[in-house]
């Protein structure tokens, strides 16, 4: 058995779906390759892959359709590139989109040499196990199909130590976005392996403009971040990023405090930052002496 290469997607990563495929966690991928023609059904090929969803495997094959027995001679040799994208759809289902590319390399007997690429793109929505039948290529002159059976399953969590585990370096950043700019607040490198957790605390304090009685108006902020590496797949990484905090008003007639609470699932590319934006808004602008403040958090890793 064949394993699927793992390709780096750079796809949004899909949000949590709980009790079902986690964008998180990982999916085993089996693929038969079927040759179907008036003989019946032969399984040309076997492959496998580990990935994460939002993720892609690609398929990458040689195979050689024979004409069926009672006919005349002839074969066809094929050159075979195919996509296979997954994606949560529910809690209990993901999308396999395929995209394949087919070429004609060879032929022995009457059979002529297609000239042109044979290009596909089929989606579809599998339970756990189900097989999807995806057609790939026809040949009218075997008249035989090469058809793609894809299934998915849920991957255990790999058993080990941490003691076998590496940290992996992290850097997490807190930003304040204005309008189009976005000034460095904070940088934290941080160290987790995978099934640990890193965390990094940013505080500040911003002077206000007093109120209409004079009096003073403090802002204090305080963004905490837990990153959590939970599955390490080549280049691919699943990381939990769990935000917690609050911004206050201190005033000479009382204090306001509005929560900063967010949790994310993100799949991570060695060496490529992902973002989230945060939204904190004042309850009373005129009372507090500020309307909204704009965190940008970013997370890299390098693996």
């Amino acid at each position: 058995m064949t394993v699927l290469a793992a390709v780096l997607a750079f796809a949004s990563p899909a949000p949590e779906i709980r009790g079902g495929p986690e964008s998180g966690v990982p999916i085993e991928l089996r693929v038969e390759t079927f040759q179907v023609g008036p003989g019946g059904t032969d399984t040309l090929a076997e492959d496998e892959a580990r990935l994460l969803p939002g993720k892609a495997a690609l398929l990458v094959r040689e195979v050689t359709l024979s004409s069926p027995a009672g006919r005349p001679k002839g074969s066809e040799k094929l050159s075979i590139k195919a996509e296979i994208r997954i994606e949560p759809s529910s809690a209990s289902r993901l999308v396999l989109r395929v995209s394949s590319r087919v070429n004609v390399l060879a032929t022995t007997g009457d059979i002529p040499l297609p000239r042109s690429e044979i290009r596909r793109e089929v989606t579809a929505i599998a339970a756990e196990g189900a097989s999807q039948l995806f057609e790939i290529y026809a040949s009218s002159a075997l008249r035989t199909k090469v058809t793609l059976n894809v299934r998915w399953f849920s991957a255990a969590e790999e058993e080990g130590g941490d003691e076998e585990r590496l940290p992996i370096p992290l850097t997490a950043r807190v930003y304040e976005v204005e309008g189009s700019n976005a000034i460095l607040l904070s940088e934290n490198q941080l160290l987790a392996a995978v099934g640990g957790k890193a965390e990094a605390t940013f505080n500040r304090s911003v002077t206000l403009q007093g109120d209409k009685q004079g009096g003073k108006r403090v802002r204090q902020d305080r963004v905490e971040m837990a990153l959590s590496p939970r599955y390490q797949i080549g280049k691919s990484l699943s990381l939990t990023l769990e935000v917690a905090g609050e911004v206050v008003t201190l005033a000479e007639d009382g204090n306001a405090s509005h929560p900063v609470s967010h949790r994310e699932d993100l799949l991570l590319t060695s060496g490529v930052p992902s973002t989230v934006e945060m939204d904190v808004s004042a309850g009373d602008r005129g009372k507090e002496g500020w309307e909204r403040v704009h965190f940008r958090l970013e997370v890299l890793a390098t693996f």
